[in-house]
């Protein structure tokens, strides 16, 4: 027993210590996948990036809180675009915004958030800025780890500031280049954000395309991280594999 408690912990060492390596972990498991990570301690670390990529138009990027009180920060994807919203425990409630377009275009887009005396910012690709401000300039509070694409299913609702979170569609696709920054995201020192724990995760970002293409007739063969998709579109043909004549 004591042998196979010491191994499970070596195996749980390697891989967050490969996790903390790797370039691009992708998350595979549309039930189960998370990518949990050290909390975010806003007042030694101002910004906070991470990139992504993936096919879902609706998915949870990142949700953070202070554990079942007042404080939440959540960042996912609505129809294509970034809907941040977040509570700086305020009497006004939770804030929101929008901010850019087709981000599930199986691109690289990059997130970068900034803390600074109650108001938050979020800028994508950096070019699309959108901010919240706590109407009484409270500052976000933070107790949770950051959960990436997910919460872990044994965590119980009453444990979060916003329960909802649980009801949104994990994330499927790429996460990489989760860093925290000194001063506000982009500027000064950064450092790898520490990865604590993990589900449904495969390292490296995958591309199903590179070894199951199985569109036929000059169908385009689309990521779908973890299986594929071919569009016949202007083919003349239809079918799974474009191989059914119209």
């Amino acid at each position: 027993m004591y042998a196979f408690s010491n191994a499970r912990f070596l195996i749980c060492v390697w891989v967050s210590f490969t996790l903390n390596r790797a370039s691009a972990e992708t998350l595979t498991n549309s039930r189960t996948s998370f990518l949990q990570a050290k909390r975010w301690n806003v007042s030694e670390a101002k910004g906070l990036g991470f990139r992504f990529k993936t096919f879902l138009a609706n998915a949870l990027l990142l949700y953070m809180d202070d554990v079942g009180q007042t404080n939440f920060l959540r960042v996912e994807l609505f129809k294509g675009r970034i809907l941040l919203t977040g509570s700086h425990g305020t009497r006004s409630g939770a804030m929101a915004v929008e901010v850019g377009e087709n981000l599930n275009d199986l691109a690289w887009h990059q997130v970068l958030l900034e803390m600074n005396d109650g108001i938050t910012t979020i800028t994508v690709d950096n070019r699309l800025k959108s901010t919240i401000e706590s109407p009484e300039k409270t500052r976000l509070i933070i107790k949770s780890p950051m959960y990436f694409g997910g919460l872990p299913t044994e965590l119980s609702a009453n444990r979060l500031t916003q329960p909802s979170v649980i009801l949104l569609s994990r994330f499927l696709g790429c996460i990489t280049d989760i860093e925290l920054f000194e001063y506000p995201a982009g500027r000064g020192n950064s450092r790898k954000a520490i990865v604590e724990n993990s589900n449904g995760i495969a390292i490296g970002c995958i591309d199903k395309c590179e070894k199951e293409n199985r569109c036929l007739n000059n169908g385009t063969c689309l990521n779908r991280f973890i299986a594929t998709e071919c569009d016949c579109t202007a083919t003349g043909y239809r079918g799974a594999a474009c191989d059914q004549g119209t």
